[in-house]
């Protein structure tokens, strides 16, 4: 955020998912997730810790979410401008290929040229535990 890792404490923690692209998950359907490091590093879990994502087409979403005892919890404090699975910014496309890294560049997030959005079905609402 604003040419630097995003310090985790003083804002929370950000949380990135992998939805499937051009349809909603299905029932039961694993959506990739992960938390973003002090660095700003990740890696995505679909079953276990680390182990990516299945190979596919897919949007990242992420939002901020404040830490507090017992998890994270919304609302999303980037406003709800990167949580929507119907994004069609190209910096948050994302293709999966089997046995080859997934490279996703540096997204660079100015925290003053947010604009509220509405919330969507897969925003973290208020006060939930997600």
């Amino acid at each position: 955020m604003n040419g630097k890792p995003a310090p985790v404490i003083e804002y929370g923690q950000i949380e990135l998912k992998l939805y499937p692209k051009g349809r909603d998950p299905k029932p039961g359907e694993r959506i990739p997730k992960c938390l973003a490091d002090k660095d700003g590093n990740f890696v995505f879990n679909s079953y276990r810790a680390g182990d990516g994502a299945v190979p596919g087409e897919y949007v990242l979403t992420m939002e901020m979410l404040r830490v507090a005892l017992g998890g994270l919890f919304g609302p999303d404090r980037f406003g709800n401008n990167f949580n929507s699975p119907s994004n069609t910014d190209p910096r948050f496309q994302v293709t999966v290929v089997d046995d080859e890294p997934t490279v996703i560049p540096t997204i660079d997030i100015k925290l003053d040229e947010l604009k509220q959005q509405p919330a969507h079905k897969y925003a973290s609402p208020a006060g939930k535990r997600e």
